[in-house]
């Protein structure tokens, strides 16, 4: 995005929620190559063993929804005190699509 004039108009129906998935999970693979495919990323072309060797990572997932659209996913590496995001990221639909992103180029509430 070069503007807020690239904003897309959001959904007025829907809450974003996080839903937590286990490793192997068939929509968290969907989606992290949902959202990789535009950047190039491994996941886009990964293949079984690819898959299997990245979930065995101990690596925690959650989609994220607006109403029942799957719109992007979290990864977190969790190691006992210690909380790393991983991934987060949007399927290309639903880049530039939300509030949040206008509130980017407007700045902080006052």
């Amino acid at each position: 995005m070069t503007s807020p004039d690239n904003l897309r108009p959001s959904s007025q129906s829907a809450v974003i929620t996080f839903e937590e998935r286990p490793p192997g999970d068939r929509g968290v693979r969907d989606t992290v190559a949902a959202v990789g495919k535009p950047y190039g990323w491994r996941c886009a072309s990964r293949d079984e063993q690819g898959w299997v060797d990245y979930f065995n990572s101990g690596r925690r997932y959650w989609l994220i929804t607006d109403g029942d659209r799957t719109i992007g996913l979290l990864e977190l590496d969790i190691v006992g005190q210690v909380v790393e995001i991983d991934t987060f990221g949007l399927v290309p639909e639903a880049v530039a699509s939300r509030c949040v992103t206008r509130r980017s180029w407007t700045g902080p509430p006052s």
